[in-house]
Parts: structure tokens; sequence; C-alpha cells
């Protein structure tokens, strides 16, 4: 009889700790920046095309800042050399996220290039959510990494990540 109890017992614990865990996995990927990211995929891809065509050695915090060129950051100040048909499309990004869109950011370091997409830097909702372009998934978690913060790296579509800050 104790048997049977300990044993329904342990039962009940594994699958409370088994649905818990699959809850959280399942809030990892359900997050409402990566959805939007995948509604709005060829806005995004817009903003990267116009990114490549920045000339880079004139951007002003890339050589003094260890996070990359601050391209965009709230409210609504733009580096010199976003164009205003690339500001338009961050802007749109950003007013369709009801203005959660905190900074953009280019990074470059040893021909590796990154485009972070910072959602709720100051954390109001909670955690902080980078929507990242890079072709190097290896230069991706070194640029965190480096950073010394503690983050989930979620593959969203070809060279895009998802990257949730805790």
């Amino acid at each position: 009889m104790l048997r049977q109890k300990i044993t329904r017992l342990v039962i009940i614990v594994l699958i409370i700790a088994l649905s818990f865990w699959f809850f959280i996995n399942y809030m990892k990927t359900n997050v409402r920046y990566y959805h939007f990211f995948e509604d709005q995929r060829e806005l995004f891809e817009d903003v990267k095309d116009g990114i490549d065509h920045i000339d880079k050695s004139k951007l002003e915090w890339q050589r003094s800042n260890p996070w990359g060129s601050l391209l965009y950051s709230v409210p609504n100040m733009f580096d010199d050399e976003v164009q205003p048909s690339l500001q338009d499309k961050i802007n749109q990004i950003n007013d369709l996220l009801g203005g959660e869109l905190s900074r953009l950011r280019y990074y470059e370091r040893d021909g590796q290039s990154l485009i972070i997409f910072v959602f709720d830097w100051e954390r109001v909702d909670g955690d902080t959510y980078d929507i990242v372009y890079s072709k190097s998934r290896d230069a991706l978690e070194s640029y965190y990494s480096n950073r010394n913060v503690q983050y989930d790296l979620i593959k969203l579509d070809d060279d895009w990540y998802g990257t949730r800050i805790r």
C-alpha cells in the first residue's frame, strides 16, 4: 500500500515537472517579437538591405563603442548615415510594435557583421529581446558572451536569430 502511494506521488511529481518544462520551452519560442518577425520578415529584410548600403566607415560609434554603432535609438534619433527611406522602414517596425523598438545597432568585427534590433531595452515587460541578423552564429554567440550577459538564442530563419537577454 505504501509502495503504491509513493509510486503515484513520484508519477504526479514527474508529470508536473514535465508539464512545467514544456511550458517554459513553449514560452521561449512563443515570444511576440519573434512572431512579429515572422509576420514582417520582408520589412526586416528591407532594413537589412538598407544598412548594407551605408558607408560603414562614416558610422560614429563603430570604433569607440564595444556594442557597435547605434543606428537608431528612442526617441527617433538616427545616425547621420541612415537615409530617410531607411528611417521610414525603421519607424514602421517601431510603429507596428507600439514603440517597443528601443535600438538598432550595427556591429562588425573581424569581417563578421551583426544587425541587432533591440526590443524593450529597459525591461519594462521582463527580459530584453533582440532580433539579430548574422551570417555567422559563432560571431553572434561571441558578441553576447563577451558582454557577460545570460541569453537564450533561437534560430528564426536562415541568418536571423532571436535572443532573449535575462
